[in-house]
């Protein structure tokens, strides 16, 4: 739920500034003039595209409670529609959080990875067992990301290169259209 969600996020206060904070959302996603939007469990279908606005939760309204913690290494993957709308909102957190612009290292920063560009839809294919975002994130972290270098760690950055080179190829496959993941990496 959008309570359950927004409460968890601020209970991440607690996290230590060393420790990791990964987010992955997965559910349906609208954009709305620009703005992304994340639609919880509760979200009935309705011909009033400002109850969407209203019952979901914005990119920007997660990026608020994310530059209230002190963690410093924060991962985000979004497995909806339109999910690529989010990132111009994600991509401020680094002007609000002052340890990412202060000390910029391997050890510290922010990936954000995309299921779609703003304008395209999250596939579903019931041939996979999972969205395909979901699909695709799940082999890359299972060890098919391990490639820059290979030395059987995974980081963000092999997952987002990863993801960005297959999801396309596997949509084609299964859908005969190109999905197109969209990312940025900070750090």
């Amino acid at each position: 739920t959008k309570e359950n969600i927004i409460n968890t996020l601020k209970q991440s206060s607690e996290i230590s500034q060393n420790d990791v904070l990964v987010i992955y959302l997965a559910g349906h996603g609208l954009a709305v003039n620009g703005h992304w939007y994340f639609l919880p469990t509760e979200t009935q279908l309705k011909n009033d595209i400002s109850y969407y606005t209203e019952v979901g939760i914005s990119a920007s309204e997660i990026r608020e409670l994310l530059a209230k913690l002190k963690i410093q290494k924060i991962l985000i993957m979004v497995d909806s529609c339109y999910s690529g709308a989010g990132l111009t909102a994600f991509r401020k957190l680094k002007d609000s959080q002052r340890h990412f612009t202060r000390s910029l290292s391997k050890d510290v920063g922010l990936v954000v990875l995309a299921a779609t560009r703003q304008d395209q839809e999250a596939a579903e294919l019931g041939d996979l067992g999972h969205g395909l975002f979901t699909f695709v994130v799940t082999n890359g972290m299972n060890g098919a990301a391990d490639f820059l270098p290979k030395n059987d760690k995974i980081s963000a950055h092999e997952v987002v290169g990863y993801t960005a080179q297959a999801i396309p190829t596997y949509s084609n496959k299964y859908l005969g259209a190109s999905q197109d993941p969209t990312f940025f990496t900070l750090g």
